[in-house]
């Protein structure tokens, strides 16, 4: 994958999403930059994004990692469609994903029919990370009755 230089990595107290920059993942007072990559289907291009989710990994609940999903997602769509003024509602069906080891931590690598991201390195070991995904994914699945 590209690596793209950053000027500034820091964190502020509530620091926007950040296009262009690929940072090292920070934690910061209340807040963690996640850096993003996106490759769209048909595109050799490798996007950068960052995302910014409250708190350490350590502490996050399924609820944390279901808003980095839909973050990751999101950014997705700011590159697919840049000049889009509102944001899509987000739904966590129909992506394939996997937790993969990468250096100092692990990734998220979500791919979706036309996209796929990396998130990324987090302090986190495969198997946390794995079960948050797991269970915040079925939360989100709609539940419905099947009468027979």
């Amino acid at each position: 994958m590209q690596e793209a230089a950053c000027a500034d990595a820091s964190i502020a107290a509530a620091p926007p999403m950040g296009r262009g920059c690929r940072p090292q993942p920070q934690t910061e007072g209340l807040f963690m930059t996640i850096p993003l990559e996106i490759m769209l289907r048909g595109n050799d291009r490798v996007f950068t994004e960052t995302i910014v989710q409250p708190g350490d990994p350590a502490s996050w609940t399924e609820r944390d990692v279901a808003a980095v999903l839909k973050s990751i997602l999101l950014a997705i769509d700011r590159v697919q469609n840049p000049d889009k003024s509102e944001e899509p509602e987000v739904s966590l069906r129909g992506l394939s994903w996997i937790v993969h080891p990468s250096g100092s931590g692990v990734v998220i690598a979500i791919e979706i029919h036309s996209a796929s991201a990396v998130a990324g390195p987090l302090n986190l070991t495969e198997a946390r990370l794995d079960g948050l995904i797991t269970r915040a994914l079925r939360a989100a699945a709609p539940t419905t009755t099947v009468v027979h």
